[in-house]
């Protein structure tokens, strides 16, 4: 397999944007780059409609199918010293470290999980995502059928994920939290959303969440927290924890201090700001996983012990 891997955004024109032309659809729509910078890329030849190089005031129309040519340009550093755990034709399980992307997004296209596995020869589905800090286990199908099984298993919520936490206070001994997520309106972040209580959790769709955690030791002014997801949302545990005042050690976002983040997209952090944060990353890790061979139907189990940077943090206190 080739390693030349190119970046290419492909999107379908909904019916309400028919009739716009490109330029000012890209311009309103895609606003990480202004009028100027698209006329650019169109100028360039990047930008495909139907398959054929497009002019900025070509008029679109409903189901077109718009490609993005990305040329590629220095990504951040990551840690590509993944474990793989098992193996087999259907599907990887891998131990990630904390400082790798799982797919392509924002800064990160090659520097990306997803990308490594490509040029080392697989066709990997991404099955359960972990955000790009968080540590642990997960499983990537290798074909369609696998992918199929461990999707449905992942909808039917069959997939037993436990996770490893590193909180700030003393967590009470046990709390099950039911509710669902909303977009903080009071942050800076737009990405940043809360944590609202509610048993009747599933009445919010994909919004609702439902996680169990229970404190299995304190360690001067931090707890150490295991974290059962029942219901899979992007930043669950993270925005549960921040909203019940227990926020993940090193989380730029849900941390003792959101600011972290400005920062850190910056790049101004500072030793202070560290010191904070007591460790580089979020400390969260993906200690167990259950799921169903999907070629055997056998239920399996694969553990992973508690990471180095997180014992460091630890032994500190």
């Amino acid at each position: 397999m080739s390693n030349d891997l190119k970046r290419i955004v492909k999107s379908q024109i909904q019916p309400q944007f028919g009739g716009c032309e490109l330029l000012i659809y890209l311009s309103d729509k895609f606003r990480y780059n202004s009028p100027d910078e698209w006329q650019e890329i169109i100028s360039d030849k990047r930008i495909y409609v139907n398959g054929l190089v497009a002019k900025a005031g070509v008029i679109l129309q409903e189901n077109d199918l718009l490609e993005y040519h990305h040329l590629d340009h220095p990504e951040p550093e990551v840690d590509f010293d993944y474990t793989i755990v098992a193996e087999t034709d259907g599907y990887l399980v891998l131990d990630k470290p904390g400082n790798l992307p799982v797919h392509p997004a924002g800064k990160f296209f090659h520097n990306t999980l997803w990308a490594k596995l490509k040029k080392e020869g697989y066709e990997p589905h991404i099955v359960n995502r972990l955000d790009r800090e968080t540590s642990g286990l997960m499983v990537v199908a290798l074909n369609k059928r696998s992918a199929s099984s461990l999707g449905k298993q992942i909808q039917s919520k069959s997939i037993y994920k436990e996770y490893m936490a590193i909180v700030e206070g003393e967590f009470p001994g046990s709390v099950i939290a039911r509710g669902h997520l909303v977009k903080d309106i009071d942050s800076e972040l737009d990405k940043k959303v809360l944590y609202c209580e509610d048993d009747n959790f599933e009445q919010y769709g994909k919004n609702g969440v439902h996680t169990s955690f229970e404190l299995l030791e304190i360690y001067s002014g931090l707890s150490m927290v295991k974290c059962v997801i029942k219901t899979g949302k992007m930043h669950q545990i993270r925005a549960t924890l921040s909203s019940l005042k227990y926020p993940l050690v090193g989380d730029k976002i849900y941390g003792v201090d959101e600011r972290v983040y400005l920062k850190f997209i910056r790049k101004e952090l500072k030793d202070e700001d560290y010191r904070k944060m007591r460790m580089n990353r979020q400390a969260l890790h993906a200690h167990i996983l259950k799921f169903k061979d999907p070629d055997s139907g056998e239920m399996l189990e694969f553990k992973s012990e508690l990471p180095e940077d997180m014992k460091r943090v630890l032994q500190k206190q």
